[in-house]
Protein backbone atom coordinates (compact mmCIF):
# COMPACT_ATOMS: atom_id res chain seq x y z
CA UNK A 1 0.00 0.00 0.00
CA UNK A 2 1.12 3.58 -0.84
CA UNK A 3 0.62 4.44 3.40
CA UNK A 4 3.36 1.52 4.05
CA UNK A 5 5.47 2.30 1.14
CA UNK A 6 5.80 6.18 2.65
CA UNK A 7 6.21 5.02 6.29
CA UNK A 8 9.15 2.11 4.78
CA UNK A 9 10.82 5.37 3.17
CA UNK A 10 10.87 7.26 6.27
CA UNK A 11 13.29 4.36 8.02
CA UNK A 12 16.79 5.77 8.92
CA UNK A 13 19.24 4.49 6.18
CA UNK A 14 22.71 4.77 4.99
CA UNK A 15 23.34 8.11 3.13
CA UNK A 16 25.31 9.22 -0.10
CA UNK A 17 24.85 12.36 -1.04
CA UNK A 18 26.45 13.81 -4.19
CA UNK A 19 26.18 16.67 -6.99
CA UNK A 20 26.51 16.09 -10.25
CA UNK A 21 28.90 18.04 -12.35
CA UNK A 22 26.71 19.53 -15.40
CA UNK A 23 29.93 21.18 -17.14
CA UNK A 24 31.42 17.39 -17.10
CA UNK A 25 32.57 17.85 -20.75
CA UNK A 26 35.24 20.69 -20.33
CA UNK A 27 37.05 18.97 -17.63
CA UNK A 28 37.09 15.65 -19.53
CA UNK A 29 38.36 17.98 -22.71
CA UNK A 30 40.85 19.74 -19.53
CA UNK A 31 42.16 15.78 -18.69
CA UNK A 32 42.72 14.99 -22.09
CA UNK A 33 45.14 17.73 -22.75
CA UNK A 34 46.51 16.86 -19.77
CA UNK A 35 47.70 13.19 -20.97
CA UNK A 36 44.96 11.44 -19.37
CA UNK A 37 44.06 8.77 -21.74
CA UNK A 38 40.70 7.62 -19.88
CA UNK A 39 38.51 9.49 -17.74
CA UNK A 40 34.76 9.34 -15.70
CA UNK A 41 32.04 9.32 -18.05
CA UNK A 42 30.83 12.88 -18.37
CA UNK A 43 27.25 11.47 -16.80
CA UNK A 44 29.37 9.80 -14.04
CA UNK A 45 31.59 12.75 -12.86
CA UNK A 46 30.55 14.10 -9.43
CA UNK A 47 31.06 15.58 -6.22
CA UNK A 48 30.41 13.40 -2.64
CA UNK A 49 28.56 15.67 -0.51
CA UNK A 50 28.52 12.36 2.19
CA UNK A 51 28.94 9.22 2.63
CA UNK A 52 27.34 7.57 5.75
CA UNK A 53 27.27 4.40 6.92
CA UNK A 54 25.55 5.48 10.19
CA UNK A 55 21.63 5.32 9.36
CA UNK A 56 19.87 8.34 9.58
CA UNK A 57 16.69 10.18 8.79
CA UNK A 58 16.73 11.83 5.58
CA UNK A 59 13.81 13.71 5.91
CA UNK A 60 15.72 15.46 8.69
CA UNK A 61 18.95 15.80 6.46
CA UNK A 62 17.08 17.54 3.49
CA UNK A 63 18.36 21.13 3.60
CA UNK A 64 16.08 23.51 2.38
CA UNK A 65 18.55 25.72 0.43
CA UNK A 66 19.89 26.99 -2.79
CA UNK A 67 22.14 28.79 -4.87
CA UNK A 68 20.64 29.22 -7.62
CA UNK A 69 16.73 28.51 -9.27
CA UNK A 70 17.55 24.65 -10.18
CA UNK A 71 19.69 24.02 -6.12
CA UNK A 72 22.76 24.07 -7.62
CA UNK A 73 26.34 25.53 -6.59
CA UNK A 74 28.30 27.50 -9.08
CA UNK A 75 31.98 27.14 -8.03
CA UNK A 76 34.22 30.19 -9.29
CA UNK A 77 36.75 29.74 -11.90
CA UNK A 78 40.12 30.11 -9.96
CA UNK A 79 41.55 29.71 -6.59
CA UNK A 80 42.94 26.72 -4.91
CA UNK A 81 43.20 23.48 -7.43
CA UNK A 82 46.06 20.27 -7.16
CA UNK A 83 45.52 16.95 -8.85
CA UNK A 84 46.55 14.31 -6.93
CA UNK A 85 46.01 10.78 -5.95
CA UNK A 86 42.96 9.93 -3.81
CA UNK A 87 42.41 6.99 -1.68
CA UNK A 88 43.37 3.25 -1.92
CA UNK A 89 41.86 2.51 -4.99
CA UNK A 90 44.02 4.69 -7.79
CA UNK A 91 41.87 7.56 -8.09
CA UNK A 92 43.04 10.39 -9.17
CA UNK A 93 41.00 13.15 -8.40
CA UNK A 94 40.69 17.56 -9.00
CA UNK A 95 40.93 19.35 -5.10
CA UNK A 96 39.31 22.68 -5.14
CA UNK A 97 37.61 24.55 -2.47
CA UNK A 98 34.12 25.39 -1.35
CA UNK A 99 32.40 26.83 1.65
CA UNK A 100 29.41 25.85 0.90
CA UNK A 101 30.62 22.83 0.08
CA UNK A 102 32.04 22.22 3.37
CA UNK A 103 29.41 23.97 5.49
CA UNK A 104 27.14 21.27 4.24
CA UNK A 105 28.89 18.27 4.72
CA UNK A 106 30.04 19.34 8.50
CA UNK A 107 25.98 20.14 9.08
CA UNK A 108 24.90 16.71 7.88
CA UNK A 109 27.62 15.06 10.33
CA UNK A 110 26.40 17.52 13.29
CA UNK A 111 22.84 15.81 12.67
CA UNK A 112 24.26 12.22 12.86
CA UNK A 113 25.66 11.92 9.83
CA UNK A 114 29.05 9.83 9.60
CA UNK A 115 32.45 9.93 7.54
CA UNK A 116 35.04 7.76 6.82
CA UNK A 117 37.33 10.88 7.06
CA UNK A 118 38.40 13.19 10.10
CA UNK A 119 38.20 15.79 7.35
CA UNK A 120 36.50 16.88 4.09
CA UNK A 121 38.15 18.17 1.04
CA UNK A 122 35.57 18.29 -1.78
CA UNK A 123 37.12 16.78 -4.78
CA UNK A 124 36.08 15.66 -8.74
CA UNK A 125 37.68 12.20 -9.74
CA UNK A 126 39.13 12.69 -12.72
CA UNK A 127 40.28 8.87 -13.41
CA UNK A 128 41.29 5.78 -12.13
CA UNK A 129 43.97 5.06 -15.00
CA UNK A 130 46.40 7.72 -13.88
CA UNK A 131 49.04 6.01 -17.06
CA UNK A 132 52.20 7.40 -17.48
CA UNK A 133 50.95 10.83 -16.48
CA UNK A 134 53.25 12.90 -14.36
CA UNK A 135 51.04 14.61 -11.86
CA UNK A 136 53.50 17.32 -10.71
CA UNK A 137 53.67 18.71 -14.18
CA UNK A 138 49.75 18.54 -14.51
CA UNK A 139 48.34 22.23 -14.82
CA UNK A 140 44.79 21.49 -13.07
CA UNK A 141 41.78 23.05 -14.19
CA UNK A 142 40.87 26.29 -13.57
CA UNK A 143 37.52 26.76 -15.07
CA UNK A 144 33.98 27.20 -13.09
CA UNK A 145 32.24 23.97 -11.78
CA UNK A 146 29.32 23.56 -11.78
CA UNK A 147 26.85 21.43 -9.75
CA UNK A 148 23.25 20.12 -10.14
CA UNK A 149 21.16 19.71 -6.63
CA UNK A 150 21.71 17.00 -4.14
CA UNK A 151 21.18 13.56 -5.53
CA UNK A 152 20.05 11.19 -2.09
CA UNK A 153 21.25 7.29 -2.13
CA UNK A 154 21.90 4.47 -0.33
CA UNK A 155 25.83 3.38 0.43
CA UNK A 156 26.83 1.34 -2.27
CA UNK A 157 29.84 -0.73 -0.67
CA UNK A 158 30.45 -1.98 -4.43
CA UNK A 159 30.46 1.26 -5.93
CA UNK A 160 33.77 0.66 -7.54
CA UNK A 161 32.21 -2.58 -9.32
CA UNK A 162 30.28 -0.08 -11.63
CA UNK A 163 32.43 2.55 -12.10
CA UNK A 164 33.60 1.93 -16.51
CA UNK A 165 35.58 4.70 -17.15
CA UNK A 166 35.90 5.78 -21.03
CA UNK A 167 37.81 4.16 -23.81
CA UNK A 168 38.67 1.05 -21.59
CA UNK A 169 40.59 -0.77 -24.15
CA UNK A 170 41.29 -4.28 -22.48
CA UNK A 171 37.76 -5.85 -20.90
CA UNK A 172 38.66 -9.65 -20.12
CA UNK A 173 40.86 -11.88 -19.68
CA UNK A 174 40.70 -15.84 -20.52
CA UNK A 175 42.82 -17.88 -18.71
CA UNK A 176 41.52 -21.23 -20.52
CA UNK A 177 41.75 -20.25 -24.02
CA UNK A 178 44.84 -17.55 -22.98
CA UNK A 179 42.78 -14.76 -25.02
CA UNK A 180 42.68 -11.22 -23.73
CA UNK A 181 39.69 -9.65 -25.55
CA UNK A 182 38.79 -5.59 -25.69
CA UNK A 183 38.78 -2.75 -28.36
CA UNK A 184 41.75 -2.47 -30.17
CA UNK A 185 40.71 0.77 -31.75
CA UNK A 186 37.53 3.16 -30.41
CA UNK A 187 35.99 5.52 -32.67
CA UNK A 188 33.56 7.06 -31.08
CA UNK A 189 31.96 7.32 -27.29
CA UNK A 190 29.03 8.51 -26.12
CA UNK A 191 28.04 9.33 -30.14
CA UNK A 192 30.89 11.87 -30.50
CA UNK A 193 34.58 11.13 -32.01
CA UNK A 194 37.00 9.93 -29.70
CA UNK A 195 40.95 11.34 -30.08
CA UNK A 196 43.83 9.48 -28.25
CA UNK A 197 46.91 10.80 -27.29
CA UNK A 198 49.06 9.31 -29.04
CA UNK A 199 53.52 10.26 -29.14
CA UNK A 200 54.07 11.65 -32.51
CA UNK A 201 57.23 9.89 -34.18
CA UNK A 202 59.08 12.56 -35.16
CA UNK A 203 58.72 15.38 -32.53
CA UNK A 204 57.59 13.00 -29.22
CA UNK A 205 54.74 15.07 -28.35
CA UNK A 206 51.77 13.73 -27.39
CA UNK A 207 48.93 14.39 -30.50
CA UNK A 208 45.04 13.79 -30.50
CA UNK A 209 44.73 11.63 -33.56
CA UNK A 210 40.98 9.97 -34.13
CA UNK A 211 40.17 7.18 -36.15
CA UNK A 212 36.53 7.30 -38.07
CA UNK A 213 34.59 4.60 -38.21
CA UNK A 214 34.85 4.15 -42.06
CA UNK A 215 38.31 4.11 -41.72
CA UNK A 216 38.58 1.28 -39.30
CA UNK A 217 36.16 -0.77 -41.25
CA UNK A 218 38.80 -0.76 -44.15
CA UNK A 219 41.90 -1.45 -42.04
CA UNK A 220 40.79 -3.97 -39.96
CA UNK A 221 38.65 -6.23 -43.48
CA UNK A 222 42.70 -5.70 -44.52
CA UNK A 223 44.76 -6.80 -41.25
CA UNK A 224 42.08 -9.83 -41.37
CA UNK A 225 43.13 -11.04 -44.77
CA UNK A 226 46.73 -10.65 -43.10
CA UNK A 227 48.45 -13.09 -40.32
CA UNK A 228 46.94 -10.87 -37.85
CA UNK A 229 50.29 -10.53 -35.91
CA UNK A 230 50.17 -9.36 -32.79
CA UNK A 231 53.06 -7.06 -31.36
CA UNK A 232 54.31 -5.85 -27.76
CA UNK A 233 53.25 -3.00 -27.01
CA UNK A 234 54.60 -1.46 -30.55
CA UNK A 235 58.36 -2.91 -30.32
CA UNK A 236 60.55 -5.55 -30.89
CA UNK A 237 59.21 -8.93 -33.26
CA UNK A 238 55.82 -10.17 -33.81
CA UNK A 239 54.13 -11.80 -30.46
CA UNK A 240 51.17 -13.91 -30.72
CA UNK A 241 47.97 -13.73 -32.59
CA UNK A 242 44.69 -11.77 -33.00
CA UNK A 243 42.55 -14.88 -33.80
CA UNK A 244 38.84 -12.97 -33.47
CA UNK A 245 38.07 -9.44 -34.97
CA UNK A 246 35.03 -7.33 -35.03
CA UNK A 247 34.15 -4.04 -36.75
CA UNK A 248 31.27 -2.48 -34.32
CA UNK A 249 30.69 0.78 -36.20
CA UNK A 250 27.27 2.90 -35.42
CA UNK A 251 25.29 1.26 -38.44
CA UNK A 252 26.40 -2.27 -37.81
CA UNK A 253 25.24 -1.90 -34.26
CA UNK A 254 21.74 -0.26 -34.92
CA UNK A 255 21.43 -3.31 -37.82
CA UNK A 256 22.16 -5.52 -34.90
CA UNK A 257 20.14 -4.06 -32.39
CA UNK A 258 23.50 -3.76 -29.95
CA UNK A 259 23.38 -0.64 -27.64
CA UNK A 260 26.73 0.68 -26.81
CA UNK A 261 28.53 3.53 -25.63
CA UNK A 262 31.82 2.78 -27.42
CA UNK A 263 32.17 2.12 -31.35
CA UNK A 264 35.77 0.46 -32.59
CA UNK A 265 37.27 -2.82 -33.63
CA UNK A 266 36.61 -5.58 -30.65
CA UNK A 267 39.50 -7.90 -30.66
CA UNK A 268 40.36 -11.45 -28.85
CA UNK A 269 44.59 -11.13 -28.95
CA UNK A 270 46.40 -14.47 -28.03
CA UNK A 271 49.62 -13.70 -26.51
CA UNK A 272 52.75 -15.70 -25.70
CA UNK A 273 52.37 -16.77 -21.94
CA UNK A 274 54.85 -13.91 -20.13
CA UNK A 275 52.96 -11.32 -22.38
CA UNK A 276 49.24 -12.70 -21.16
CA UNK A 277 50.47 -12.14 -17.59
CA UNK A 278 51.24 -8.31 -18.19
CA UNK A 279 47.58 -8.52 -19.05
CA UNK A 280 46.59 -10.00 -15.63
CA UNK A 281 48.68 -7.98 -13.33
CA UNK A 282 47.63 -4.61 -15.29
CA UNK A 283 50.77 -4.02 -17.10
CA UNK A 284 49.44 -3.61 -20.17
CA UNK A 285 46.28 -2.00 -20.62
CA UNK A 286 45.75 -1.53 -23.80
CA UNK A 287 46.75 -3.44 -27.54
CA UNK A 288 49.53 -3.21 -29.96
CA UNK A 289 47.58 -2.28 -33.39
CA UNK A 290 49.44 0.02 -35.55
CA UNK A 291 47.83 2.03 -38.33
CA UNK A 292 48.34 4.94 -40.90
CA UNK A 293 46.20 6.81 -43.10
CA UNK A 294 47.43 7.83 -46.31
CA UNK A 295 47.17 11.10 -48.29
CA UNK A 296 45.50 9.71 -51.00
CA UNK A 297 42.49 8.25 -48.36
CA UNK A 298 43.43 4.53 -47.87
CA UNK A 299 44.33 3.21 -44.84
CA UNK A 300 46.33 0.09 -43.55
CA UNK A 301 46.79 -1.62 -40.39
CA UNK A 302 49.48 -3.81 -38.85
CA UNK A 303 50.13 -5.25 -35.34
Amino acid sequence: MAGTDVVEKAEPRTLYIRRDVLNAREIVSWAKKQGFKTTLPVEDMHVTVCFSRARVDWMKMQEAWAHNENGGIDVKPGGPRVVEPLGDKGAIVLLFASNDLVWRHEDLKRNGASSDYDGYQPHVTITYEKGDVDLDEIEPYQGAIKLGPEVFEEVNEKWLDGVVEKHVRVAKVNDELGLVFGWAVVCKVDGEDYYDLNVDRESGERVPEHIPEQSMLKAAAKFMETARPGNEMHAGPDRGQYVFSFPLTTDIAKALGIETRQTGLLVAYKPPADVLAKFKNGTYRGFSVEGSALPNGTETVAA
